[in-house]
């Protein structure tokens, strides 16, 4: 409470059990009926806050090591590749939590759509991967070049892995694959695409690269 003089004093008001559904309007309901109970004026209160939201509840219940969920609005570049991966290794808690609250997407019963999201995760974080290899201080422009060639190398043998139905390298698609069948070429297209892209976007890389092998060691450039 903030009194006249500017003064805060906390205190311990009452301890009130939550029974059954645990959402703001279940907690709402309940403090306004006790704050009703005791003449509290509620045109004076400023603001309330909660902790233990049932989505954290659940995953401390089911000890789940993940005890945060990220919550992705705009988030940064690097951040949205985290989400997809924490949101995968959550899935069938997700999945419990949502049935719980007897809700349905049908997103998440949809086999096509789990496999697509399993690889779109494991390519962000091949992405984010490349982004902070290219970051921080003392990079030279070799370095940066060797990791963009890398790269597109890698994009090449996933390709290559793709069409022989190998997932080695695709360890949450794996996961969402289950039992299913996988057909590969959708994802090989998505794969090319986004070699050409690199190559597209990193061209002058490829244009210097002689230049920058032959001061690294004028012996060995070509």
């Amino acid at each position: 409470m903030v009194f006249s003089n500017f003064t805060v004093k906390e205190d311990m008001l009452q301890i009130l059990p939550m029974k059954g559904q645990t959402r703001g309007e279940d907690i709402y309901n309940t403090f306004r009926t006790y704050a009703k109970s005791i003449n509290m004026p509620l045109h004076k209160l400023s603001a309330i806050t909660t902790d233990g939201a049932p989505a954290m509840a659940l995953l401390e219940n089911t000890e789940d090591k993940e005890h945060d969920l990220i919550l992705h609005t705009e988030v940064r570049w690097l951040s949205k590749g985290k989400v997809l991966t924490r949101f995968v290794n959550l899935i069938e808690e997700i999945k419990t939590f949502i049935n719980d609250k007897k809700e349905n997407y049908d997103e998440l019963a949809d086999s096509r759509w789990l496999i697509d999201l399993g690889f779109l995760t494991d390519i962000m974080e091949k992405l984010n991967s490349l982004n902070l290899e290219l970051q921080g201080k003392h990079k030279n422009i070799a370095e940066m070049i060797s990791s963009v060639k890398s790269f597109k190398a890698k994009l090449d043998l996933l390709i290559s892995h793709l069409q022989i139905n190998s997932l080695v390298h695709f360890p949450h698609m794996k996961k969402m694959l289950g039992n299913n069948e996988l057909d590969g070429s959708l994802f090989i297209k998505h794969l090319q695409v986004l070699k050409k892209q690199f190559e597209e976007r990193f061209l002058q890389f490829t244009l210097i690269e002689p230049i920058v092998s032959f001061c690294i060691n004028p012996l060995l450039a070509k």
